[in-house]
């Protein structure tokens, strides 16, 4: 699979729904820099830019993908419906900081929790999508044409971004127990970020299909392996991620368990790294011109 060509195999529709996320990603980088409001403040114009930007690329993947499984005749109906589910919820979640109001856990008012239920209801309907094409992927009669290491790039890019669907409902739900419990909703009592779980691997189908594309290109022997490495990585930021934030822990907060799972983490990607630069070293040196 070519990445480039990815972008002309989505319909219009799906273009059009990448282009409205990103841009309102980039319409409120000035907005938030003219507010008042810091950053982590829940009003502020952080989410709007966060979700456009980071779903914009979510679904251009998830549409790629859908473009490399065998052609089924309802893929195009379920392809739209999943962009227009995204573009609705992420309109809702911008909709909030232009009313100056929370857009997560925010059961003030009748209008809020409509917003809310809206928020939840379009969510539910991507992530069943999400899940169901993660199974999907997994069967051997799919993805047929695309190579070794692309194929297990994008099977495990779905599987963590299931997971991160999975736990974007668990922190949810836990987020407005806290609230009505009166804590904060972002924090596991004392120092744990609920978020940080969710987006640990939220991105991880990119980061692996970008590294098997690279490795095609670089033609990287034993490049299955490579991708390994790089699973490994992200699995293993994930368990950091999650033992750190349900023991109570902010994120930069180091035990000898949290060191242990930094290390294997960078030691994992350390491994990606240098099968990458050694090739790419050899391939410049056998590029060059001889005198």
């Amino acid at each position: 699979m070519q990445l480039p060509k990815s972008w002309s195999d989505i319909d219009g529709l799906g273009k059009l729904s990448i282009a409205i996320l990103f841009l309102s990603g980039v319409f409120h980088i000035p907005c938030f820099a003219m507010s008042d409001l810091p950053w982590e403040d829940p009003r502020s114009f952080r989410k709007p830019i966060l979700f456009g930007l980071s779903t914009s690329v979510t679904l251009w993947s998830l549409l790629t993908v859908l473009q490399s499984f065998k052609p089924n005749r309802i893929d195009r109906g379920i392809g739209r419906l999943l962009s227009i589910s995204l573009v609705i919820e992420v309109a809702l979640i911008t909709l909030q900081p232009w009313r100056g109001q929370e857009s997560h856990f925010n059961q003030k008012g009748f209008l809020n929790q409509a917003i809310e239920t809206g928020m939840l209801f379009w969510i539910v309907i991507a992530s069943s999508l999400i899940f169901i094409w993660t199974a999907r992927s997994m069967s051997r009669d799919e993805l047929p044409m695309l190579s070794p290491e692309m194929r297990l790039a994008l099977r495990a890019g779905m599987v963590f971004l299931s997971i991160s669907c999975l736990l974007g409902f668990a922190i949810s739900g836990m987020g407005q127990w806290l609230a009505a419990n009166g804590n904060p909703p972002e924090l596991f009592a004392p120092r744990g970020v609920l978020k940080f779980p969710h987006g640990s691997t939220l991105h991880a189908i990119q980061t692996l299909a970008v590294l098997a594309w690279l490795c095609q290109m670089l033609k990287i022997p034993n490049s299955v392996q490579v991708i390994w490495f790089a699973i490994f990585a992200h699995a293993f930021w994930l368990a950091y991620s999650l033992i750190q934030t349900f023991r109570g822990r902010d994120r930069a907060e180091l035990d000898s368990l949290g060191i242990a799972l930094i290390g294997l983490t960078f030691a994992a990607s350390m491994m990606v790294a240098l099968r990458v630069l050694q090739r790419t070293r050899t391939v410049l040196a056998y590029r060059a011109p001889r005198a």
